[in-house]
């Protein structure tokens, strides 16, 4: 560990690099046997020697590899090498130990740093390196979800000003400082991010596929949004200093949104209203924000099939409420909308679906299940008619069918009717004088009964409005109050 120590700090300088670049392979190899020293038996004590091994050996060939092209062309060419990175990933993920997995996914981030197309092929190339750098996100990601969870509440804002300065004064140890796993977790999205920027989509979702599971897709998927939301956030303090431009060039990532959208079509046809996917929520997600990008609609913006497989998926949620998670139909509509906004192709594929857009128009409405559902029908329903007259021909010639009336309708006692106009109006169910509670009110308060001429007390037939508004609510039935305070 001293030797290491001294290695760590001698390749640090410039003149010294080149003199340790034979000593990475075999500080690869000490990676690759780290296994075996934790693996049991009497090397058990030894654990945190082992540990801290891994983390000098990550440091110090990350240190050797930092604007070192040729040690960095010599790991990507030599497989064993990378082969070794595997299993010093894999050790990491076995034991769940983000001290070692945060120094080797440095190591991997240094491997990458220049963007060297060859060195992004390389990784791309190399499923098992994809695997272990999934495994290794998961339980980083599953640790940082923990960590939220466990966190403390931040204090009352009714607190002392006294014990304010005094917490101000004495800060928790590691307040404001990311965890081991925070940082591997953000590793890890800039790691993804490199290979879908550069149109390697389809080999992380074959990589993430290799698990029966499922589990690893979802790593995946999440990777995938982090990424796509912080190169949002780039765009956007971009566009603040400098205007868009007005032509968006070929890119990559489009090849990437294309591996993506054939999962979610595949993934679509085989799914049934009961069997819906563990991650396909957030495959939905991920598509409804990756749609925003224009990149993806430069060499193959109509994207049919995928529209078609979001709007059976949006028709089957619809029928199915209580099956789906929660905001799916909303995160559908988001999809659907985005992939339509600004492209008439899109918007023709919608229209050619058999009820694309009586399926869209329908979701103009309110679900507790689904937050901002009618809102995003809405931006949904202007972007499939924007410029195209077809759509807007085929909306403004539907014409009412029939009424349905809801239970919610029902309960509040009213119903729904067409008026000779063609257009549906709300009727009252019941009237004044036909409801069975009155003989019962008026047996119950015969001093309420009004009078007749002759001085004997009427029946409750002849009950009026002014007769209820009299009656004071508290002597009103408790199964009649809700009907006869609305009426009154």
């Amino acid at each position: 560990q001293d030797l290491l120590a001294l290695v760590r700090a001698l390749c640090v300088e410039a003149e010294a690099r080149d003199l340790f670049t034979p000593v990475a392979s075999a500080l690869f190899q000490a990676l690759g046997r780290l296994d075996r020293l934790h693996g049991g038996g009497t090397f058990e004590a030894w654990q945190d020697a082992v540990v801290a091994l891994a983390i000098a050996l990550a440091q110090t060939l990350g240190n050797l590899a930092v604007q070192n092209p040729t040690l960095q062309a010599i790991f990507w060419a030599d497989g064993d090498s990378q082969l070794m990175l595997v299993h010093a990933l894999l050790f990491a993920a076995k034991h769940s130990d983000f001290a070692v997995a945060s120094p080797l996914l440095l190591l991997l981030h240094t491997m990458l740093v220049h963007g060297d197309e060859e060195a992004v092929a390389a990784l791309a190339a190399h499923a098992q390196l994809l695997t272990a750098l999934l495994q290794v996100a998961g339980l980083a990601l599953a640790q940082c979800q923990r960590e939220d969870a466990a966190a403390p509440a931040p204090a009352a804002a009714s607190a002392g000003a006294a014990s304010a300065e005094a917490t101000s004064s004495e800060p928790a140890a590691g307040a404001g400082a990311p965890s081991r796993a925070a940082e591997a977790h953000a590793t890890a999205v800039w790691i993804v991010g490199v290979l879908i920027d550069a149109g390697r989509g389809a080999a992380l979702l074959s990589a993430a596929a290799a698990e029966e599971s499922g589990r690893l897709q979802t790593v995946l998927f999440s990777l995938w949004l982090g990424h796509q939301l912080e190169a949002a956030d780039e765009a956007h303090a971009r566009s603040a200093h400098a205007p868009a431009p007005a032509v968006v060039e070929a890119h990559p990532i489009e090849q990437s949104f294309e591996a993506l959208s054939a999962h979610f079509v595949a993934l679509a046809e085989a799914a049934t209203a009961a069997a819906v996917a563990d991650n396909e929520a957030q495959l939905v997600r991920l598509l409804g924000v990756l749609a925003q990008d224009r990149r993806v609609f430069v060499e193959r913006p109509c994207k049919k099939p995928l529209l078609h497989s979001l709007i059976d998926r949006l028709d089957v949620a619809t029928q199915n409420k209580e099956l789906v998670d929660f905001g799916m139909r909303g995160d559908l509509l988001r999809a659907i909308a985005n992939l339509c906004f600004g492209c008439k192709p899109n918007q023709d594929a919608v229209r050619e679906k058999e009820n694309g857009l009586f399926i869209v128009l329908n979701q103009a409405n309110v679900d507790d299940n689904s937050p901002f559902l009618r809102e995003w029908a809405i931006f949904a329903i202007r972007s499939l008619t924007e410029n195209n007259l077809e759509n807007q021909q085929v909306i403004s010639q539907l014409r009412v069918q029939g009424t349905v009336n809801s239970s919610i309708i029902e309960k509040a006692g009213l119903r729904v009717e067409m008026t000779e106009e063609g257009k549906p109006k709300l009727v009252r169910l019941y009237r004044i004088m036909s409801l069975p509670v009155l003989p019962m009110l008026a047996q119950r308060h015969p001093r309420r009964r009004p009078r007749r001429n002759d001085g004997q007390r009427g029946s409750a037939a002849v009950l009026t409005r002014a007769s209820l508004r009299a009656l004071p609510l508290r002597a009103l039935p408790l199964r009649a109050s809700p009907l006869l305070v609305e009426l009154i």
